[in-house]
């Protein structure tokens, strides 16, 4: 039909009326020469404040940890993302690296393997052959380029030479090496290039070993702005690596970044949600616990982008602990089971003498993690893994939360639960009608979720991007900054309209908890320079200086009659720690 639309921005147009039309309107707050009062009423009780009234939002993939938060500096360091094709001469000519490597050298006597047969992490390894000369045999990377990282859909914000090593830091170097026939040293480097190193070790080897890892710490001796990362060997055979990993030693801290931990401290996150998102509809918890350079890579389906697995559910408490942050766990519901969901409340929560209970006292955890807060599914009500209508989700959720109680009676479920866009009008649309086909779950959502989930629901997510429609041209100052103060009352009157559908369909007329677990104040990156709101620079969102994605997603908690209701304020929307 000739129609083109983006699933995200269409559902936040839906999801609720767009600020910046209210305010040209004259609908939204009034602006006037006259100053305005505020009376409180401090002897008025409405309701208790809740702790998570600054809880923060976290999604892999998305820089959160790879790449953010971790200490780790290496991209694709298990080797699991195919190299991208920019050899002119024929697409189908390899180099034999995955994305974001490089051989050290081209040369006849080199030949590089992506080899999905022998590895150490699944489910491929980086192999290495070279047969003689001068040239050496290896790879090579200057870290992470781009944020986000993995996805070739997104405009990347590219930094062309992240590495800027000095004298007299520290590095922490690990990979798993396995060597068929090579008698000699595998090399480990920090420099501009492997003739002129500033840092090198060299691990020595006699032919014929299996897996092992290997560690070390390199010290550059001068200074680089344009630095790599480098594995090579310069002797005739054939060897295999894997689970490869830097970090700078002076700046870890227990595997996060001090830099980081530091920043997300000062805005004393109450609550953290993990690990998404739309992530989480492709995400499978046991892929992340034991050893981190045994976990398989995968390809998460949902954003068509690879994680290391890293970030577990064990780092993650760590992570919140070390913030003085509540756990707040999201479940696969997109392709997971309520058996999957159950077991991981047994890992978080079950005793030592439990199934899942003693599989995390062998990972090194014998007391339970106690998480109370479990979100079961992410925008279900969306076009993407899992979709499905507001009857079936409730069903699902049912199943859930009879699975998941069984492993820990005491914890509180989250439910999926959406601003509804209008459904009368949407079903005048064609099916085959982009908009419908993008919300074609979303129609009447509350109605048929709430009568048979709602009783079993202790919270209520919803989500709000908005104003989403400021990139307009022509918009004023005046105009920017109504758009981001109206978004409060702009959200309240979404509240409203939730709250009586509730009283509507609910069992028992049931005012659900609200969870605003994800949102933020959509504002163009060229602003006026007086405009008040600020959205992040672009330079802000580079490597060094993107701490962490949760700095932007901020859900505030405030009391009002028999629910917690989320008032979201735009101060901190999607801004850079």
């Amino acid at each position: 039909m000739g129609h083109e639309i983006n699933r995200r921005d269409f559902m936040k147009s839906v999801a609720g009326a767009s600020a910046a039309p209210l305010l040209l309107s004259g609908k939204g707050l009034p602006l006037g020469d006259e100053p305005a009062t505020v009376t409180v009423h401090i002897d008025q009780h409405i309701g208790a404040i809740d702790r998570r009234i600054f809880g923060h939002f976290t999604e892999e993939t998305l820089t959160s940890y790879e790449g953010g938060v971790l200490s780790e500096m290496l991209f694709n360091r298990k080797f699991e993302i195919p190299e991208e094709r920019k050899i002119a001469i024929d697409p189908l000519f390899k180099k034999g690296t995955g994305d974001g490597w490089e051989p050290v050298a081209l040369s006849g006597a080199v030949t590089l393997v992506l080899d999905q047969q022998v590895y150490y992490s699944p489910s491929q390894s980086q192999r290495i052959t070279f047969s003689d000369g001068d040239i050496p045999a290896g790879v090579q990377q200057k870290g992470y380029q781009q944020v986000p990282p993995q996805l070739p859909v997104v405009p990347r914000l590219r930094i062309e030479n992240p590495f800027h090593f000095r004298p007299g830091e520290r590095y922490r170097v690990r990979l798993a090496i396995k060597n068929r026939d090579l008698k000699g040293p595998v090399y480990v480097a920090l420099g501009e290039s492997y003739s002129q190193p500033l840092a090198r070790h060299a691990f020595e080897f006699s032919g014929g070993e299996d897996w092992k890892v290997y560690e070390c710490e390199l010290s550059p001796t001068g200074e680089t702005n344009a630095g790599k990362f480098m594995v090579y060997i310069d002797s005739p055979g054939t060897v295999w690596i894997d689970s490869v990993s830097m970090v700078r030693a002076d700046l870890d801290e227990g595997g996060f970044r001090k830099d980081a931990l530091e920043v997300t401290r000062r805005i004393k996150p109450t609550c953290i949600r993990w690990p998404g998102g739309l992530f989480v509809s492709d995400y499978h918890w046991m892929d992340g616990i034991g050893p981190r350079d045994k976990r398989p890579a995968r390809l998460n389906r949902s954003w068509l982008a690879c994680t290391n697995n890293d970030m577990g559910i064990d780092e993650f408490v760590g992570l919140c602990r070390k913030l003085n942050a509540e756990p707040y766990i999201c479940v696969n519901v997109g392709t997971g089971s309520p058996e999957e969901a159950a077991a991981l409340v047994e890992y978080a929560n079950g005793g030592a003498g439990t199934k899942y209970g003693r599989l995390r006292a062998a990972n090194g955890h014998p007391e339970p993690y106690r998480i109370k807060t479990w979100n079961v599914g992410n925008e279900e009500y969306s076009p993407v893994l899992g979709g499905t209508d507001g009857l079936a989700y409730a069903k699902t959720f049912k199943e859930y939360a009879k699975a998941m109680r069984a492993a820990d009676s005491s914890i509180e479920l989250v439910a999926v639960g959406l601003f509804e866009p209008p459904s009368e009008l949407l079903r005048r649309l064609p099916p085959d009608h982009p908009i419908h086909t993008m919300v074609r779950y979303a129609i009447d959502w509350n109605k048929e979720m709430l009568p048979i989930a709602g009783q079993d629901t202790d919270d209520y997510s919803v989500h709000d991007y908005a104003p989403e429609n400021m990139d307009a041209k022509g918009l004023t100052t005046q105009d920017i900054n109504r758009a981001a103060m109206v978004k409060a009352e702009n959200l309240s009157a979404m509240l409203d309209r939730l709250y009586q559908q509730m009283e509507e369909y609910a069992p028992g007329h049931k005012r659900i908890p609200i969870a605003l677990d994800e949102w933020a104040v959509g504002l163009p990156h060229d602003l006026p320079p007086d405009a008040s709101p600020k959205a992040p620079r672009r330079d802000e969102r580079a490597l060094q200086d993107w701490p962490l994605r949760i700095c932007g997603d901020i859900a505030r908690r405030a009391g009002r009659g028999g629910g917690i209701q989320f008032d979201a304020t735009p101060a901190q929307g999607f801004r850079s720690c």
